[in-house]
């Protein structure tokens, strides 16, 4: 990781979580895996994501607006 801050490693150290599911659920839902791909991939494209190098990203960073 790039993030060497403290709280970084207290607040997250030791946490994971692994899902082994090959099947499809009874009701047809899908695998965890399919409904986490299915729930990220309409995140990515919504309308409200936008570029971290578009202009209108660029005019809303506080880093940006500082010139750092």
């Amino acid at each position: 990781t790039s993030n060497w801050a403290e709280d970084y490693f207290v607040r997250t150290a030791g946490v994971g979580l692994v899902i082994n599911q090959t099947g499809v659920a009874r009701d047809n839902s899908g695998t965890v895996q399919s409904q986490l791909k299915a729930v990220f991939e309409r995140d990515w494209t919504s309308i409200h994501a936008l570029r971290l190098d578009s202009e209108e990203m660029k005019q809303e960073c506080l880093w940006h607006r500082e010139g750092a």
